[in-house]
């Protein structure tokens, strides 16, 4: 069985994202390559898939190794990529499956397989879409959950359902009614910790920072988002103490998400030496990795600027607003965009696996559904170079010039 990764990326103020499959970045990797890899590998299997028994043991393992393969394919920012295959996957999972036969393992690859469209559809901005379907995903890992014959218990795959319905909820501008759904998700994760910590404590601290952020979105439960935020960063920094290359990453989003719950009650000088740690650990990652580390850093240069305006340090938020213009630049799509902590656009890369040799990107405004003309980069490789992420990047920008909006992808 294929595990889920405690999270693949994690984008701070915006909580945690969505969870499922995934892959851990090493700092020697390189993106270009690992592109290449996996569209080699997809193609491969395939091709493989095209001659099996869907009724086969080897087909099902191929099936999986299809499943793995679209995991990367989210840690690599290929989305739509990622939503085709994971596609794939779920249809031939449910050719499967017995029409006769009781709930199983089948239903829970089946589910699994879900999880990731849905995680593939969520960095797309589908939010809604991702939330009709992450419900299967839940009543089937409930239902298995309560089986007490079977031998695997489910409890893990239903708190990450939960956890991710939690996440498409308040996209979709339904925070107040993703509370209950993430409460659920942190109380199976508690519980689950308390039994076998060093395996379930990284989840908790991300259900509770997606709690944080769920609870921010609502004006009379701000202290709330806070409390939460505080929890997650007291786990975050015990596990760094344990692991500190595995969970720094981890530290890091808490610790900005944290300063903006603090902002949100006006403790600005108490954020302010948040966002100030925030931004020495993003940019010691970022400097063995800025494809995967690289966004992060811009969105807490962009807080950092803001507080320590509103804090009176004036040198500091000089450098910040250098530093943060710095970084913008070295990515030809932000040259000439002065850098804020306004309005949120997302940057997918679009379809490697169609046209190799021709990255596409689209600006999205986030929650709009408004789309900017597409920049065109001239190959793939020079995106993966020039563009601080190949994945989804998510950074507050205030724009010197008006784009097109409504353009062609």
């Amino acid at each position: 069985m294929i595990q889920f990764s405690p999270e693949p990326r994690l984008d701070d103020d915006e909580g945690s994202r969505e969870e499922g499959g995934g892959t851990h970045h090493h700092p020697t990797d390189d993106p270009s390559q690992q592109i290449e890899d996996v569209i080699q590998q997809t193609i491969k299997l395939l091709r493989i898939l095209r001659t099996e028994d869907q009724s086969s043991v080897p087909f099902l393992n191929t099936v999986a190794g299809l499943e793995h393969l679209s995991n990367q394919m989210l840690d690599l920012g290929m989305y739509e990529d990622a939503r085709q295959t994971y596609c794939q996957v779920v249809r031939m999972y449910r050719a499967s499956i017995q029409e006769s036969s009781p709930a199983s393992g089948l239903d829970a690859r089946v589910a699994r397989a879900t999880i990731g469209l849905c995680a593939a559809l969520q960095r797309l901005g589908e939010a809604e879409e991702a939330l009709n379907l992450i419900n299967e995903a839940v009543l089937v890992y409930r239902f298995l959950s309560e089986q007490s014959h079977l031998c695997y218990d489910y409890k893990a795959e239903l708190s990450i359902s939960l956890n991710n319905m939690a996440n498409y909820m308040r996209d979709s501008g339904k925070a107040l009614a993703a509370l209950p759904v993430i409460a659920e998700a942190v109380k199976i994760r508690e519980e689950l910790a308390s039994t076998t910590p060093q395996l379930y404590k990284p989840d908790l601290a991300v259900s509770l920072l997606n709690a944080s952020t769920c609870h921010s979105k609502l004006p009379y439960l701000h202290q709330q988002a806070l409390d939460f935020a505080e929890s997650a960063v007291d786990i975050s920094r015990k596990l760094v103490l344990e692991a500190p290359g595995r969970y720094t990453a981890h530290l890091g989003a808490s610790l900005h998400n944290r300063a903006n719950r603090r902002m949100a009650l006006w403790h600005n000088m108490d954020a302010y030496v948040d966002i100030r740690e925030a931004v020495g650990i993003r940019r010691t990652l970022a400097s063995s990795r800025p494809d995967v580390y690289g966004g992060g850093l811009i969105r807490s240069l962009a807080v950092a600027k803001s507080l320590a305006t509103l804090c009176q340090d004036e040198p500091a938020a000089r450098a910040f607003d250098e530093e943060l213009r710095r970084r913008c630049k070295r990515t030809p799509a932000y040259d000439n965009i002065a850098i804020s902590s306004a309005p949120t656009i997302s940057v997918p890369f679009k379809n490697p696996l169609k046209e190799l040799g021709m990255g596409r990107y689209r600006i999205r405004y986030h929650g709009s559904g408004n789309l900017a003309t597409p920049y065109i980069m001239n190959t793939a490789n020079t995106c993966v170079d020039q563009i601080i992420s190949p994945g989804h990047m998510e950074i507050g920008i205030r724009m010197k010039r008006k784009l097109t909006l409504g353009g062609p992808i």
